[in-house]
């Protein structure tokens, strides 16, 4: 007990005759209320950035709330878009889906590209609130000839809804190589 007081004693004293200490430790309070000082902002800075987003978003809520839906367009909506939906070519499962995309694309893309090496990415099932889908995603790689070029992209035109390209590298001159992705999309039955 007494070390302890006269460790305090000694170090008041320290203090009241070394007028660099007083600086240093005024220098370090001061750093720490800075450092306490933005920590506040920046908490204070994103929760008004969160408040102000929730504004936003229930503004654009109550927009939406006070905005009159014509259901005779939005007949015609789901009519149009049901007639789309038939237009995919369907699978039963995620298996028969990757089994029908990789014969599709060796189908199609045979002819085209030589030397060519496909190989299944994975697949991925998209549920809407009544209609499910297969995505299929493939990578197809090989030899293209700069002349085939165009054909190869016309498989890939908005005509063909289920077929999409999602990648392309193509290295004309070199080797003719080709490195494509493709995702292709299936019509599902939600009855597994």
């Amino acid at each position: 007990m007494n070390n302890l007081r006269n460790l305090s004693k000694v170090s008041i004293a320290e203090f009241q005759n070394n007028s660099r200490l007083r600086w240093m430790i005024l220098a370090v309070l001061v750093l720490v209320f800075l450092s306490i000082s933005a920590w506040f902002s920046s908490l204070v800075t994103e929760l008004r950035e969160e408040t102000a987003a929730a504004i936003n978003f229930s503004s654009r809520l109550q927009y939406l709330s006070d905005k009159h839906i014509d259901k005779a367009k939005l007949k015609r909506l789901k009519e149009e878009v049901d007639r789309q939906i038939i237009l995919f070519p369907t699978a039963q499962s995620e298996s028969v889906a990757e089994a029908q995309a990789l014969k599709e694309l060796e189908d199609i893309l045979g002819p085209l590209i030589y030397k060519k090496r496909l190989n299944l990415l994975g697949s991925e099932r998209l549920d809407t609130d009544n209609t499910l889908f297969w995505q299929v995603r493939i990578e197809v790689s090989g030899q293209l000839q700069s002349t085939k070029l165009i054909d190869l992209l016309s498989y890939f035109d908005a005509t063909q809804v289920h077929r999409r390209l999602n990648a392309l590298r193509y290295q004309l001159n070199r080797s003719n190589t080709v490195n494509l992705v493709v995702d292709v999309l299936y019509l599902g039955t939600k009855d597994e």
